[in-house]
């Protein structure tokens, strides 16, 4: 699968009616509560309008959901992400990946929230591993994958205990965005601690960062 913003991802799990007759994301009411979303953008004019969203904005993002459900499964993250030939759905991408910023921290917080449940934060993983290196996406998306995508998206993106094969590359992308985000903050806390760091949070130099001192003060106590 070709790399896709995130954004697209999200907006293609929410989307997509994955079995017939089960729904989207969209239409879950505990979907939407997870994600932090109080209202569905909406091409009615007496809808109500999601926090943050003018109604303009709503009735706009209204009709990209709309558009992208019309779309064949096999193009339809492709139509979200860019598609160049239909420059007339610009606009609405545009709104839609503004909206996703502000929506963003909740996703964020949403995911981490299932995968500490689960015991599948990167930072928990590095407490089962042997060694101190950051653990590999392969090792999140192995545990996640199926667990972690039920939690927060429900049953209309599963088949029983799985996620849907056809759901499988946005919601890695997820991950993998998540993964990302933690191996930054690892990283700057081990820059904190020791100063500069290699790949594999190797320090390239001994004696620098916070760590000397708080040994010494340790020490001294």
């Amino acid at each position: 699968m070709p790399t896709r913003k995130v954004s697209s991802c999200f907006f293609f799990l929410m989307s997509s009616e994955f079995t017939v007759n089960r729904g989207n994301g969209w239409d879950s009411a505990a979907t939407l509560s997870t994600f932090g979303i109080d209202f569905v953008p909406s091409t009615r004019d007496d809808a109500p309008v999601p926090a943050t969203l003018t109604r303009e904005e709503s009735r706009r993002i209204g009709e990209f959901i709309s558009a992208a459900r019309q779309q064949d499964h096999s193009d339809r993250l492709e139509f979200i992400d860019s598609d160049a030939t239909d420059a007339s759905w610009a606009a609405h991408r545009a709104t839609w990946m503004k909206w996703y910023k502000k929506l963003s921290p909740k996703v964020n917080e949403a995911i981490d929230k299932v995968l500490d449940e689960l015991e599948s934060l990167p930072k928990t993983m590095l407490h089962q591993q042997d060694d101190d290196t950051f653990p590999a996406l392969v090792y999140l998306v192995s545990q996640a994958l199926s667990s972690a995508s039920n939690a927060l998206f429900g049953e209309y993106a599963c088949n029983g205990s799985f996620l849907k094969i056809e759901a499988h590359g946005a919601f890695q992308m997820l991950l993998a965005q998540t993964h990302a985000r933690h191996k930054r903050s690892w990283k700057r806390a081990l820059t904190i601690l020791f100063g500069k760091v290699d790949a594999q949070g190797t320090p390239l130099q001994e004696g620098v960062g916070r760590w000397p001192k708080l040994v010494k003060d340790m020490e001294g106590s």
